[in-house]
């Protein structure tokens, strides 16, 4: 009885410890990026202690789909804002504007027109042509830096996609080894894995799921796989055919490639999809 009684007792002291810790766990990590909150979970045993069941993250992935949805659409129009405003920048106002030079020039045009004898006439609508031509070229030659600078940026945004995938992917491995072979629930790496799909959210949409080992997976917003357990399927920018001034997106799957509709992709469009409708 005495030995029953010291068991039970020796369980409560260690059910409180890791209650405590877990506390301690909670507090101490209340302002680290990605940290979910940890509960412990206790279940009476038959000889009247208590045993500690798990210690489990206190997630919302219903919550947390709709922040990494919502960040990837701020971001997207975000920076389409932001390109869109140096266009109207420069292109908007009307000392520049084409429509100014058009003007000149046709009511330059109008006058040598009245008076087609009148040098002066004649030479200020020349002017106003050449001017209107100059214009022209520097503003086509805006829209050719910008659509550069739109796939420049779009190359590094795949680029980090691409890394910050391979590193879910490592994870997945990672948290594998450690609930399986080591027997320990992998929160802290899982809460990693998590902050790695709010940041890949902010650069293109995201859908996020488990297979039947827990271990994250990674779809494109239209279905294609980005992460499957420790594997991973870059995304790739090829010249248009028709166009190599403009990029076509890719998903390499090793023997082959798949083109992705932009429209429907999210985040990562806000760069490609700008250059795309701003040369239109």
């Amino acid at each position: 009885m005495a030995a029953s009684l010291y068991s039970i007792g020796l369980s409560g002291i260690q059910a409180s410890n890791a209650l405590i810790t877990t506390t301690g766990q909670n507090t101490s990590n209340v302002n680290t990026a990605g940290f979910n909150r940890q509960t412990t979970v206790l279940s009476a045993t038959l000889n009247g202690g208590v045993e500690i069941r798990d210690t489990e993250r206190v997630v919302d992935q219903f919550l947390n789909q709709q922040v990494r949805s919502d960040t990837s659409a701020n971001n997207y129009y975000d920076k389409y804002y932001q390109l869109a405003s140096t266009a109207n920048e420069i292109v908007g106002d009307q000392s520049v504007s084409i429509n100014t030079y058009l003007d000149n020039m046709f009511s330059s045009l109008q006058s040598a027109n009245a008076e087609p004898t009148n040098l002066a006439t004649r030479d200020i609508a020349l002017t106003d042509l050449t001017n209107m031509v100059n214009q022209f070229n520097e503003l086509a030659g805006f829209v050719e830096s910008q659509n550069t600078l739109a796939n420049n940026q779009l190359g590094t945004v795949i680029s980090e996609i691409n890394e910050i995938a391979g590193q879910i992917a490592n994870l997945n491995g990672k948290i594998l080894v450690q609930e399986t072979v080591g027997g320990r629930v992998a929160n802290e790496l899982r809460d990693q894995q998590e902050e790695l799909a709010r940041g890949i959210s902010e650069m293109i949409d995201v859908k996020l799921s488990y297979d039947s080992n827990g271990l994250m997976e990674l779809q494109l917003k239209n279905g294609q796989p980005l992460v499957l357990q420790d594997d991973t399927k870059d995304l790739i920018l090829s010249p248009n055919e028709l166009n190599p001034s403009e990029y076509e997106l890719k998903l390499d799957f090793g023997r082959y490639e798949i083109g992705l509709n932009n429209d429907s992709l999210g985040g990562v469009r806000c760069v490609n999809g700008f250059s795309q409708r701003y040369v239109d």
